[in-house]
């Protein structure tokens, strides 16, 4: 049902906000659709904005995957896009499922992850080994860098196991394994050979670090997922030395 608004009155602020939140929606929704006729089909995730207001109860940005609400409006000022290879959807959704519920295992598999113990702990470790050395086996830098970036989200995002388990010397390695796979490997690719931004890194801008939106963005997400992870291993070094 559309609600049309009358001229003769003011248009509060909050009316305001949902006209952006829905022009920013409408905006997504075009670049999705002109990706695809390009035939270079993209995701994307969104990222606040460094001037947006802060949300204490945000813990974490939204994509176009994801259904949670944010007090934060998701609207051009606030939120900037982060575009991705469409591929890196169907990485993201197989992984996230495989992490947390142990879809593609057996039901007994299934039913001690669903516990929430030790033990379910224990098993996250081999399934995050599992999806590690998949990801790492990937032939193309794309393929492998939304593999590995997926497993990254997956892995941060449901963090409790990493504290409980009986093994914290093997998450901590594997942590680390998975920074060398970001700084050793997919961050020494270019954007293009990533698949990151609209055009796959061609026409944007450059800040003063050198970094195109898109790789500043990507450095961004990383930050906050490399952050996560402290909160249980110290700290991974998943940035290339910079030259």
């Amino acid at each position: 049902m559309h609600l049309s608004i009358c001229n003769t009155e003011p248009v509060s602020n909050l009316d305001k906000t949902q006209k952006d939140v829905r022009t920013f929606s409408k905006l997504l929704k075009e670049q999705v659709a002109a990706a695809d006729a390009r035939g270079n089909p993209k995701c994307y995730t969104l990222l606040k904005s460094k001037d947006a207001p802060h949300d204490d109860s945000d813990e974490s940005d939204d994509s176009d995957m994801d259904e949670e609400d944010h007090k934060v409006p998701q609207t051009a000022e606030y939120y900037q896009s982060l575009w991705l290879p469409k591929t890196f959807s169907e990485h993201h959704s197989r992984i996230a499922c495989h992490m947390s519920s142990g879809e593609g295992e057996c039901r007994d598999i299934q039913q001690r992850l669903e516990k929430g113990t030790t033990d379910s702990g224990n098993l996250k470790i081999e399934l995050f080994e599992y999806e590690l050395q998949y990801a790492k086996k990937v032939q193309t830098t794309k393929e492998k860098f939304c593999a590995v970036l997926a497993l990254s989200l997956a892995v941060s995002n449901d963090d409790y196991w990493m504290h409980d388990n009986e093994n914290p010397q093997k998450v901590e390695r594997l942590i680390k394994s998975l920074a060398v796979v970001w700084k050793s490997s997919l961050l020494l690719e270019d954007d293009i050979n990533l698949g990151i931004g609209l055009e796959d890194g061609t026409e944007e801008e450059v800040d003063g670090d050198g970094l195109t939106t898109s790789r500043a963005l990507l450095y961004q997400l990383l930050e906050k997922i490399a952050k996560n992870f402290e909160n249980h291993v110290s700290k991974s070094q998943w940035k290339p030395t910079k030259k």
